[in-house]
């Protein structure tokens, strides 16, 4: 995975959607949140996509975009909303983000 170095700013407060987000980082690359999900989006080009997915869906507090290290097949990337966390995990084909972030 790269190094989490494009894009890599913190949350902004006025953005934080619980007490976990003033450690993240936008996007958290190679890691991918507990398979809690309410809800998968199929053929989400982006991890930027995912993120705004999650922007406009009110329940939406956390996402992760799996990408599986395939981008030729639409069906290996999806993105997955989350309204909890349970755990983070380091995930090679996944980037992870709040609310804010995408």
């Amino acid at each position: 995975c790269p190094p989490n170095t494009t894009n890599n700013q913190t949350i902004n407060e006025s953005c934080e959607t619980g007490p976990e987000t003033k450690d993240w980082k936008c996007p958290m690359y190679c890691y991918g949140l507990d398979p809690n999900e309410y809800r998968s989006v199929g053929n989400v080009g982006s991890w930027e996509a995912c993120g705004s997915i999650c922007k406009d869906d009110p329940r939406c507090l956390y996402w992760t975009w799996s990408h599986h290290n395939n981008y030729e097949d639409p069906n290996m990337l999806r993105c997955y909303l989350f309204d909890y966390i349970e755990n983070i995990g380091k995930s090679e084909g996944a980037i992870g983000g709040t609310k804010c972030c995408y």
